[in-house]
């Protein structure tokens, strides 16, 4: 019984202190029905400048913690639960249309264990989003959001701006060497559009090996 008992705290301890969650490939959420907008924003003032001040310690490393292998590395010291707020500049729409240079707000938690961001969103931080909303949206680390030339971007903005949904991922194909695959690619910096002969093919992947591996969501 103590076993269990002290199984079960170590758990409970563990699920407090660290952020885990399941996310979807890139192309997924570029060619999904539900999500309306894929937007570019840059932050243009804090709307809680006037609270406590929030206090990160240092992250080693890239700008963005990784879902991959690392732990969430950053913690907060203001109000446990507090939610952070900030004005943003949409700059560029990936999917849908809407006005450039119109503003929209964004807001996360400070909590680690609740995947929140708030300690990113600082002034002159630019992020790419997906929303439903042009006025409003919450952000998160299980969120489809990620930090302009963060740790992922050199991965996901070939996704956004070529990505072509009318192309059936299982007819989608890639060569190397003599290899063919034909079928879904796994790999999350992989997308799928049409060569020059109008045929859909995998583009950005590492290789055929990285499409067949399990990818970290």
């Amino acid at each position: 019984m103590n076993y269990t008992v002290t199984l079960l705290t170590l758990c409970l301890v563990g699920s407090a202190i660290s952020c885990s969650c399941a996310r979807r490939r890139y192309n997924a959420e570029v060619c999904d029905d539900r999500v309306q907008y894929i937007i570019k924003v840059r932050v243009e003032e804090d709307l809680d400048a006037d609270k406590q001040e929030l206090v990160q310690d240092k992250v080693e490393g890239t700008l963005w913690p990784s879902l991959v292998t690392d732990p969430l590395q950053t913690t907060t010291t203001s109000p446990m639960f507090r939610i952070r707020t900030v004005r943003a500049k949409i700059l560029h729409f990936y999917k849908g249309k809407g006005e450039v240079g119109s503003t929209i707000l964004l807001s996360s938690g400070t909590m680690d264990s609740m995947c929140g961001i708030g300690t990113w969103l600082n002034p002159g931080t630019s992020f790419a989003l997906s929303t439903n909303d042009l006025s409003k949206a919450d952000m998160g680390l299980c969120s489809f959001n990620f930090v302009v030339d963060g740790w992922e971007w050199d991965r996901v903005e070939p996704v956004l701006q070529n990505h072509d949904c009318a192309c059936r991922l299982q007819e989608c194909r890639m060569r190397e060497n003599r290899r063919v695959l034909r079928g879904m690619c796994k790999d999350p910096a992989a997308y799928c559009a049409k060569d020059e002969r109008g045929k859909c093919r995998w583009y950005n992947a590492e290789s055929i090996d990285s499409c067949m591996r399990s990818p970290y969501w």
